[in-house]
């Protein structure tokens, strides 16, 4: 797990601590199906694949969002976009 400064951003990388968070049933199961594999994803209009490695929770904004390792880089997707495994 990772924090920011002011600790109002906490990174998770490890299923296990992402389903011992308090969120709803259907964002774990779709953890539990997708964590570790290839998913394609909508980026900008354009078609992206990656890997689902982590989950973001904003706690200032109130925000969750996936982290997907592309490339040589980390994305952060909104949890209610749609992202589906290959």
């Amino acid at each position: 797990m990772e924090f920011n400064k002011e600790g109002k951003i906490c990174r998770y990388y490890n299923l296990d601590d992402i389903l011992k968070l308090d969120l709803d049933e259907t964002i774990k199961a779709h953890f539990k199906k997708k964590f570790g594999k290839r998913v394609y994803f909508d980026s900008n209009g354009s078609c992206k694949v990656g890997k689902l490695c982590g989950l973001e929770k904003n706690y200032k904004l109130s925000m969750i969002y996936y982290i997907i390792d592309v490339k040589d880089k980390r994305m952060f997707i909104p949890i209610n976009q749609s992202i589906t495994t290959l």
